[in-house]
């Protein structure tokens, strides 16, 4: 651990706070708590909760104990699920149905700090200069990978149960179960789920590539 790391993740992470709180006071404003219908608020909520959590961990006791660590594992990876799926489904539906999806969905209603700066700070903070910061110097296990999993798994139950029940429409093309046939829907989820455990296993397979260079 050195000095510099420290400094740098503490900027880090009182950046993210400061943007993330930015970012959902103005989408609290447009649509109330209606916001946390969208996967991308929910997973930008976690990351600013965890560093907070950081912050605090590294200012009372300089290191990041295992339960801040894996918090914010899981908050990487929901973010980096936020960030692919808007890069490679959203936009592309948006630019194929004539719309100027780039603008939309990152210059837009905070969308440049929920959709690109909020899940890049979170990965960066935590894979660039948390890592070393860490009480223990021993990956969580394989069992985290699951863990990771949670948050996603939740949001889908509750979302596709809600279109289902039509108390929901979308927000995103791939839950609107009642305009497409089931194969499709379960094919949708199938994939998203596998993106999701392929995100951990990568996210995890850094971390410990960069642990090894600390």
């Amino acid at each position: 651990m050195s000095h510099g790391q420290m400094v740098v993740a503490l900027l880090l992470n009182a950046l993210l706070i400061a943007l993330e709180v930015w970012a959902v006071k103005v989408r609290y404003g447009e649509v109330g708590i209606g916001m946390f219908r969208f996967y991308t608020l929910c997973s930008n909520a976690l990351a600013l909760c965890t560093a907070m959590v950081t912050l605090v961990c590294l200012l009372s006791m300089g290191s990041i104990p295992l339960p801040a660590r894996l918090l914010k594992y899981v908050a990487c990876c929901t973010q980096t699920i936020t960030f692919l799926v808007v890069i490679c489904v959203l936009t592309p539906m948006l630019n194929a149905a004539g719309q100027p999806g780039w603008h939309l969905m990152f210059m837009t209603s905070g969308r440049m700090v929920t959709h690109l700066l909020g899940p890049l700070l979170t990965v960066a903070s935590w894979l660039l200069c948390e890592t070393s910061l860490c009480e223990a110097q021993t990956m969580p296990g394989s069992w985290s990978i699951f863990v990771s999993l949670i948050p996603t798994l939740a949001y889908a139950t509750v979302a596709y149960a809600c279109n289902y029940l039509r108390l929901w429409d979308g927000p995103y093309p791939f839950l609107r179960v009642w305009n497409m046939p089931l194969w499709k829907t379960v094919t949708w989820f199938v994939v998203l789920l596998a993106a999701a455990m392929a995100i951990a296993v990568g996210l995890q397979f850094a971390e410990g590539q960069v642990m090894q260079l600390c």
